[in-house]
Parts: C-alpha cells; structure tokens; sequence
C-alpha cells in the first residue's frame, strides 16, 4: 500500500463494498476524524466526517470510495499551516451514513458516532 516518498493508494482492484468499508474504517481510525464542533451563530455542535494526508491523490481515490461504494460526497482542501489535505463529507446525511455504514474503531470516534446516533446530537 506504500509507494516511494510517503505516497500511499487505495487497492481498488482487492476490494468489494465490505472490504472498501473496511478500508475506510482503518483509515478514520488513524487519520481521520469524527467529532462535533462548535459552530459560529450555531445552537448545537456540527457534525465533521474528515480524512487527513499529506497525499492528495490518496485522498482523491478515497473520495471514489466513498462516493462508487457508498453514495457519499465529499471535498478536499489544502491546509496551509501543515502543508497537508482534509477531504471533508459534505452533506449531514452524507456524514450519518458514513457513521452508520463504516465508522471507526477509535473509541473517541465511536463515542460521538454513538452520541449522534442516540440522537444526543444532531450534528
């Protein structure tokens, strides 16, 4: 899954709908996140479903998982401060299937994903 200089790339030609989630699964689990932040001019917290990497193409073909496998729409942005990419889900019902169908296995991640399902948070 490593090529030269830090470049990673999705297996594409290994994985079925399981093994995508799985996938993506491990990957929020280590650089990734799922938290609720506050909002400017917002009552309640805001749901964020982000991926993490200093590789863009990594994350443009993790955005094909999610949206061929998953029907999940997402975006990526530089971040100047790191010199890095966020690849954020766009829409809230975008970011409750993806806490519903992959999730992590972060115990953070899990705790917010159960607080939001619970309906404690709406995100």
């Amino acid at each position: 899954m490593t090529e030269a200089e830090g470049n990673w790339f999705v297996p594409f030609e290994y994985l079925d709908r399981e093994s995508a989630r799985m996938f993506l699964k491990c990957f929020m689990s280590g650089d990734g996140s799922i938290g609720l932040y506050k909002s400017r001019g917002k009552k309640n917290p805001v749901l964020r479903v982000r991926f993490i990497s200093g590789n863009r193409k990594g994350l443009e073909e993790i955005a094909i998982l999610l949206r061929d496998y998953f029907r999940i729409n997402s975006t990526i942005h530089f971040v100047k401060e790191w010199e890095g990419f966020e690849l954020y889900v766009l829409s809230q019902e975008g970011k409750i299937r993806y806490i519903k169908k992959i999730g992590s296995f972060k115990k953070e991640r899990v705790q917010t994903i159960h607080k939001v399902i619970k309906g404690g948070e709406r995100g």
